[in-house]
């Protein structure tokens, strides 16, 4: 792998949420309602100090405030039980960027910091789903959803000219989606499962207007005028339980179109390959998952899962595709019920199927792919008195280094974790 030659970057994260749920049953044509309103403050302060030699500096940040609310009903109709509802959230961001010279003084202030500042986004929706029993043994669910968005880019900046520019852009549409339950057997020991599903993802501010490093040796610039993303999903499954083993294995497809693909422009910008979004992916992400468990014992069981990924992305492998990954594991319920013991083995293979970003990412992805691992962890918990539970954890037993696919960051070594959660 490669290093940075940056000899510092500090990351501070602030998070408030405040919310009013309120949820209930009446005997009227609305059986069940849930409604709720809410404000959400997230502020982030980067400190970047560049290569030694070099001198200067950076702080940059953001602050986002999303306010809104939803509601969400249920009726029972002679077509079965109806679920519908709407909701509306508004994110307003500010942003700053201030460069420092390698004297301490401030040299400048950006018009932008990683986003564009003085900006909204504006994402409104309203969904509407039937479940209809059609007969004992087959359960249907038949949806869509409306979704409008809207983005007002207040001040960017322009990555060539220097200048200070804004701009909007808006986008609505419609997906549905088709989804079943089957018990093949009478008892529902033995079933099947599947669906369809359309999805469909606007550009955010940041696909929009980021001007911020992002992969190794690259800075992202502005990038007005996307489409948003679409994707249509099939899935199909079995599932089978007995009185002591329960197992579902499941497939899955998602076509891609549209995709906001990251791109190298030629232009070099303090040294760094600039890149901007476009709409140019086209392709697929397939895989099958399998969870299982068995109980040996009324106290002693075994369970585990398995995940594997396949795709591509413009005739090459999606970027950061997961690789195989697996875990299993021995569970011990003690005889008064209180009280839990497990040991877990989680592991993954090597991923060495990169696309041409991830092969020049050499500073979160090493040459020729991730090494795969094994570790082991055991954990356990202890309820003291109703409400009152302590748990405990030693993950990483052997100290392996590795890291997971992509994330950049090496994972902890052996890690001891102590908690206590208490309920009234």
């Amino acid at each position: 792998m490669s290093k940075g030659d940056e000899q510092r970057r500090s990351l501070d994260q602030d998070r408030y949420l405040t919310y009013i749920q309120l949820d209930g049953v009446t005997d009227g044509f609305i059986s069940r309602y849930k409604t709720g309103i809410s404000h959400h403050r997230q502020e982030e302060k980067r400190l970047r100090i560049r290569k030694a030699g070099d001198g200067r500096h950076d702080v940059q940040g953001f602050t986002v405030d999303s306010r809104g609310g939803f509601t969400e009903f249920e009726s029972e109709t002679t077509l079965g039980k109806l679920t519908y509802g709407a909701s509306y959230y508004l994110d307003q961001v500010d942003s700053f960027r201030n460069n420092v010279a390698p004297n301490g003084s401030l040299s400048s202030r950006s018009i932008q910091g990683p986003v564009a500042d003085d900006s909204d986004y504006h994402l409104a929706g309203a969904f509407i789903q039937n479940h209809t029993a059609i007969t004992d043994r087959l359960d249907t669910w038949i949806g869509g959803r409306f979704t409008y968005a809207e983005a007002a880019i207040g001040r960017s900046e322009d990555p060539v000219t220097g200048a200070e520019t804004s701009f909007g852009d808006d986008w609505t549409n419609f997906v549905g989606s088709g989804r079943f339950t089957y018990d093949v057997t009478t008892d529902g020991s033995l079933g099947l499962f599947g669906g369809v599903s359309q999805g469909f993802r606007a550009p955010n501010l940041s696909d929009l207007s980021r001007l911020d490093s992002a992969r190794s040796d690259e800075i992202e610039t502005p990038s007005p005028g996307l489409d948003p993303e679409k994707y249509l999903s099939y899935e199909i499954g079995i599932r089978a339980q007995s009185d002591r083993a329960r197992a579902a294995l499941g497939y899955y497809c998602t076509d891609i179109d549209d995709y906001i693909l990251g791109v190298r422009t030629g232009r070099i910008i303090d040294g760094d390959f600039e890149v901007t979004k476009i709409n140019a992916g086209t392709g697929f992400v397939q895989g099958i998952e399998l969870e299982t468990s068995y109980d040996l014992t009324d106290s002693l069981s075994l369970f585990g899962w398995a995940s594997w990924q396949d795709g591509e992305l413009e005739n090459e492998p999606i970027s950061r595709m997961m690789p195989f990954s697996a875990q299993a594991g021995i569970r011990y319920q003690f005889p008064n019920e209180t009280a839990w013991l497990e040991w877990l083995a989680i592991g993954a293979t090597e991923q060495d199927e990169l696309s041409s970003r991830d092969q020049r990412d050499t500073q979160r992805i090493p040459l020729g792919g991730t090494p795969g691992y094994v570790i082991g962890m055991i954990r356990g918990g202890w309820e003291i008195t109703p409400g009152v539970t302590l748990t405990c954890a030693i993950e990483n037993l052997t100290a392996e280094a590795y890291r997971v696919h992509g994330s950049g960051i090496n994972a902890p070594g052996r890690n001891f974790i102590f908690g206590a959660e208490v309920k009234s």
